[in-house]
């Protein structure tokens, strides 16, 4: 596959089916990396993707406000009760089986369709007006549409607005103030 992206994650789904000339072609390539949610995905499941890799573990939140995740509540974090924006934007975008270009892969009923694949390409899309509108109220603390209710915020570690949790880091942080005009 020739493709000019890092990686593609993919979050464990039952109704996801590989065969194992996919699965080999795919270990091949070396960028489809899985994601397993420790409270929905079955023994058998973790059993078969276990030993993936790249491969990254994490915990449930609500995507978008969509799932009711209190049957599985774990104690968050200690974290600051403000909220900060959603690196998602800025990290992660996500394009849906049918060509769908969403803000983040939370959107399960694609209510925030930016584009669409291969109408429009990704980064067309993700340099676009509609996403930077999105940012920007990110930035201001206003959060609509699918992000009103989100709690990945809470459940994700940040790597990019750490500045706003007061997150002390060897590495340098990329504040909005300092990334050029047009980015955002």
């Amino acid at each position: 596959m020739e493709v000019g992206i890092d990686k593609i994650i993919w979050t464990w789904r039952p109704e996801a089916k590989f065969t194992p000339e996919t699965k080999e072609k795919l270990r091949k390539w070396g960028k489809f990396m899985v994601r397993l949610i420790d409270e929905i995905t079955p023994p058998e499941a973790m059993e078969e993707w276990g030993q993936w890799q790249p491969q990254e573990r994490k915990g449930l939140h609500n995507y978008g406000g969509n799932i009711d995740t209190s049957q599985w509540q774990k104690e968050q974090p200690s974290i600051s009760s403000k909220r900060w924006p959603c690196y998602h934007l800025w990290f992660a975008p996500a394009v849906a089986w049918n060509g769908n270009i969403l803000m983040c892969c939370n959107d399960p009923r694609h209510q925030e369709v930016l584009g669409k694949f291969p109408d429009q390409s990704i980064a067309e899309v993700w340099k676009g007006k509609q996403i930077s509108e999105i940012r920007r109220s990110h930035l201001q603390s206003e959060y609509r549409g699918i992000c009103t209710n989100c709690d990945v915020w809470k459940t994700y570690p940040d790597s990019f607005f750490g500045f706003q949790k007061g997150v002390k880091r060897d590495a340098p942080f990329i504040e909005p103030a300092a990334v050029p005009s047009g980015v955002f």
